[in-house]
């Protein structure tokens, strides 16, 4: 044995034997931060002495081309062997660990041999661009075997580096266990030792070896788009426009074998109408920190869902024609009126893009607060909402009044008196439809009741719209002798605007406090379900003069009846058996007498007379109609009947 020769070189990696410089794991991945080509070495000690034989080593680096769920990746493996790979020994190149791939399993999956050589020329030199097969075994085991005889025998070279690649699907999902660089950048980075492993069996007659490797990945922030006839293993920094629409800067850790990153949309939701019953314009806009992919995986389109969009009468709707949508955002989608709106597209979202959809819907009558509505992806098995509401989202307003008043024209009883309703509402009443399969949509239908103290017959009650309202009411109303009038909108009632009508009872003859008035509306929701009306005080007491008070412009207050000061009774004689006494009665009411509640009259006190009975007492005017009047000697009192009162 003599000591190696000084001009003997090894096209390796930094020697383990012999005293040189130590072996590291992560060889292959220190180069990136410097040269881009592994050096040339010294021969380590003992190299030429007879059969001795240099123990199999590989230096191994595994490179992906795109984070992405969904995305089409490129995984690339850097793989130098301390000895050359030759034919002879049949290498045999396992490659696992690249489980959770949609790539289905495939006995001969495409591989490229983008280039091989020795350290005259990088990783080049030799091989370029060969084609071959592999047996990958994919979904949950994630491994891919592949005989390297065929393609080292096309050269006689000796090939001590390979970088192969292969084409996979990512998961639609992260897997945390991918990603040594969950914060991003470099900064608390876990050892740059991944999940892939490569294994390399030799054989010639019946010796075999097998050498295993735990396969090194980049923690800096660069992706590996490494392209056919390469020699190169350098990072790039930016992701492919291909999938952004700006430059956007990769983070730690993304050039690691199928990390995935996290997927966030962020999406800004809004209406046009807040109005009940009316069309309202949905207004959508997303952004993606990942691309959103057309199909993924076995080929299925790929769906976005508008999630929470509850509060609306639009019936379902496999085709529902969008305003507008981003392109390539498709502009029909599935609406269910359960809340959701389901779209696809016919090509890629690029990340970090706004998209705006915006469709129409028709608001319930109901009121209701905001939709907290969210975005779902189909492909993406894990996806953070983080939506806002602009103007929050099927939000629809309740119907209150600015006014709603009831008032009368006099508080007399018996009476014929006209109750007089003015209304303002604060939200337009119009064509509603009680729910999505309502065919026939109709106008709300007003209830006033408490209109208690009317002798006024169930009946078909007129009704008369007053100026500026005319046609906005239906000509009559029906009542019920408890005190309600049921009303119909025939038009639209526009928000703060005044609508009067009037409609005309009878009150009782007993005299009452003004009830409680309440008015309700249906199909609409009212801010308190039974709105109390108030009476118009404001000029309503010039323009009825037989107001006294405002409590009496209230709808049925009625007065009771009572002498007013001024009522006397005086006679003509005070002589004792004068005949010829004339009584006189002058009576101050303070409310007119209607016949229709049959009035009477009765003066008692009246003793000491020696005048008989009479069921017909001469009177005289104005009081003319005697047949009216009788008097009783016995009680001392004289009865006024309904025919002897005007």
């Amino acid at each position: 044995a003599t000591s190696p020769t000084t001009d003997y070189t090894y096209y390796g990696h930094p020697a383990d034997a012999g005293g040189a410089s130590s072996f590291t794991d992560f060889y292959l991945v220190n180069l990136l931060s410097g040269p881009t080509t592994p050096s040339v070495y010294p021969a380590p000690a003992f190299a030429q002495y007879p059969l001795y034989v240099i123990e199999p080593k590989l230096h191994t680096l595994v490179m992906q081309s795109m984070p992405f769920p969904c995305a089409p990746n490129t995984i690339t493996f850097a793989l130098l062997s301390r000895t050359p790979l030759i034919s002879r020994c049949a290498p045999l190149l396992t490659l696992s660990g690249l489980a959770s791939t949609l790539t289905a399993s495939n006995s001969s999956l495409p591989i490229t041999i983008l280039s091989g050589g020795n350290g005259t020329g990088g990783f080049g030199g030799y091989l370029t661009d060969q084609s071959l097969t592999g047996n990958w075994n994919g979904l949950t085991i994630g491994s891919l075997t592949v005989n390297l005889t065929s393609v080292l025998s096309s050269t006689s070279a000796a090939v001590d580096r390979l970088l192969l690649q292969i084409s996979v699907t990512n998961p639609g999902a992260p897997i945390l266990s991918n990603d040594l660089c969950s914060n991003g950048g470099n900064v608390g980075c876990s050892s740059n030792l991944t999940s892939v492993t490569a294994t390399l069996a030799l054989s010639v007659s019946s010796l075999s070896k097998t050498v295993q490797q735990a396969m090194a990945g980049y923690l800096g922030a660069g992706v590996f788009p490494i392209t056919s006839n390469s020699a190169s293993i350098a990072p790039v920094s930016t992701y492919s426009t291909d999938y952004s629409a700006s430059s956007q800067s990769a983070y730690g850790g993304d050039g690691l074998p199928l990390k995935v990153n996290d997927p966030y949309i962020t999406s800004t939701f809004g209406q046009s109408s807040s109005t009940p019953c009316n069309t309202n314009t949905i207004t959508v806009t997303l952004s993606s920190n990942v691309p959103i992919f057309q199909t993924c995986g076995s080929g299925v389109n790929v769906l976005l869902t508008l999630n929470g969009l509850s509060g609306s009468v639009t019936a379902d709707n496999s085709s529902l024609v969008l305003s507008s949508a981003t392109s390539p955002l498709n502009a029909v989608g599935a609406w269910l009126n359960s809340g959701k709106l389901v779209l696809s597209a016919s090509g890629t979202l690029l990340l970090n893009t706004n998209y705006v959809i915006s469709f129409s819907l028709q608001n319930q009558a109901a009121s209701k607060n905001y939709s907290a509505a969210t975005v779902n992806v189909t492909s993406l098995t894990t996806l953070h909402n983080v939506p806002t509401y602009a103007n929050a989202p099927l939000y629809i307003l309740s119907l209150s009044w600015t006014t709603a008043t009831a008032s009368q024209s006099t508080p007399w009883p018996c009476a014929p008196n006209t109750i007089t309703v003015q209304l303002q509402p604060t939200v337009p009443l119009s064509l509603c439809k009680t729910g999505p399969t309502d065919s026939s949509p109709g106008y709300p239908i007003l209830t006033i009741s408490g209109l208690t103290g009317s002798s006024t017959s169930n009946s078909s009650l007129p009704v008369t719209s007053l100026s500026g309202s005319s046609g906005v009411f239906a000509s009559s109303g029906v009542w019920s002798v408890g005190g309600t009038l049921i009303l119909n909108v025939t038009a639209t009632m526009s928000a703060l605007q005044t609508y009067s009508f009037t409609f005309s009872l009878t009150n009782k003859a007993a005299g009452q406090s003004a009830p409680a008035v309440y008015l309700t509306t249906s199909r609409l929701t009212q801010a308190s379900n039974l709105y109390l009306m108030t009476n118009q005080a404001t000029g309503w007491m010039s323009t009825n003069p037989a107001l006294h008070t405002i409590f009496e412009a209230q709808a049925m207050f009625i007065r009771s009846l009572a002498f007013m000061p001024g009522t006397l009774v005086s006679q003509s004689s005070a002589y004792p058996c004068d005949q010829s006494n004339t009584i006189t009665l002058s009576a101050v009411i303070n409310a007119p007498l209607y016949s229709s509640c049959s009035p009477s009259l009765t003066m008692a006190g009246l003793t000491g007379s020696t005048s008989n009975s009479l069921s017909s007492l001469t009177l005289v005017a104005p009081l003319s109609n005697s047949s009216a009047v009788v008097w009783s000697q016995s009680a001392g009192q004289v009865s006024f009947g309904t025919n002897s009162l005007p």
